[in-house]
């Protein structure tokens, strides 16, 4: 919403505000279920979590403008470009041993194909259709509550009632 406002001069109403507040603790009570342990939280996690999320905003603005001239599938062919080039410096720069892996091919394209590639072309092509951007996050906080779902489906995870209550809360704007 702060990059929306500084961007595109969106307005802050009290209703939008709101909306946030309870998606955010929404999302927070489902991933955590209601146990928040301060000390075990990690600062480099913490800060590597704020990082992603700081750029991921980025995401929703530079998307909205580029949406504007070209198609979605266009802007993920150049996005996931320069991300492997960027990818293939850092690796270069931190000296990270790159092994080829046949037995991750298979899981890697899949990942690349289903999860990446296919869900921001549907991204991207959603940003053309709203009009705040204001409002991406709280309508991507779905992916929130789609993990854990698929974790209770997929890998018999337990689902407490308050991770109920956040799903409720995140998913009730």
């Amino acid at each position: 919403m702060l990059f929306s406002v500084l961007f595109f001069q969106e307005k802050v109403t009290f209703l939008k505000g709101i909306a946030v507040i309870i998606n955010i603790i929404g999302c927070i009570l489902t991933v955590t279920n209601g146990k928040l342990k301060i000390q075990s939280l990690a600062l480099f996690g913490l800060l590597m979590g704020v990082g992603a999320g700081f750029l991921y905003a980025l995401t929703a603005i530079i998307g909205r403008v580029a949406a504007k001239n070209t198609y979605p599938f266009i802007m993920s062919m150049y996005s996931y470009f320069f991300a492997a080039v960027f990818l293939g410096i850092s690796m270069g720069v931190s000296r990270t041993e790159f092994t080829f892996n046949t037995g991750i091919l298979f899981w890697g394209f899949f990942y690349a194909l289903i999860t990446t590639a296919i869900g921001y072309i549907f991204y991207y092509e959603g940003l053309k259709h709203i009009t705040e951007s204001s409002k991406v996050p709280v309508i991507a906080s779905v992916e929130v509550i789609v993990a854990s779902l698929i974790g209770v489906v997929w890998y018999r995870e337990h689902l407490g009632f308050i991770s109920f209550l956040g799903i409720v809360a995140a998913e009730s704007l």
